[in-house]
């Protein structure tokens, strides 16, 4: 599985597009999402998790969401 984090990802729900603060998904589809280098959609029930921060209060927080971490 790989774990990603960031808001750059979208992400189809029933209720519309949805970008992630982090999520998790299998190895393959994460591979399949970097190869195709276009920007893309990730259909919501290839994710095992998703979480998203929801805050009153904006926190400037700098990261890569690049960054992918696998597990």
């Amino acid at each position: 599985m790989v774990v990603c984090g960031g808001g750059g990802c979208e992400v189809s729900t029933p209720g519309g597009i949805r970008k992630p603060d982090v999520f998790v998904l299998p190895r393959e589809v994460a591979r399949a999402v970097i190869l195709d280098a276009a920007p893309k959609i990730i259909p919501g029930r290839e994710l095992l998790l998703a979480a998203e921060v929801v805050a009153d209060v904006v926190v400037p927080v700098t990261f890569d969401p690049a960054v992918l971490l696998e597990i």
